[in-house]
């Protein structure tokens, strides 16, 4: 492959993570700010959401199916040299401890 592909599945996979990434940190904004228990965070959570997609499960493996993908990418990659393989090795961990995270949070 080329090193324009390369850059290309990187790219794809840093966007594909963009998603996951936000959504934990508004987890994180919205767990902090609403008192009450985990129905009322949830809830609070998943107000925003269009109402097709407000089921917490679905939306997990929504956000599992994006890391993963990512995951996908980024080992496309590497084989390159230099920056990409180095870019694409955080990305690969960073989207692999993502993955996991989701997974433990389905159980």
């Amino acid at each position: 492959m080329s090193n324009k592909s390369y850059w290309i599945y990187l790219s794809s996979a840093i966007v594909l993570l963009i998603l996951p990434v936000s959504e934990i940190a508004r987890w994180i904004r919205v767990s902090g700010s609403v008192k009450g228990g985990q129905t009322e965070r949830v809830a609070a959570y998943m107000a925003p959401v269009p109402a097709a997609f407000q089921d917490p499960f679905a939306h997990t493996l929504g956000l599992l199916g994006l890391c993963v993908a990512a995951v996908f990418l980024s080992y496309l990659v590497r084989n390159s040299k230099g920056m990409t393989k180095a870019v694409s090795g955080i990305v690969f961990g960073i989207a692999t401890l993502l993955s996991a995270w989701l997974v433990f949070s389905l159980m």
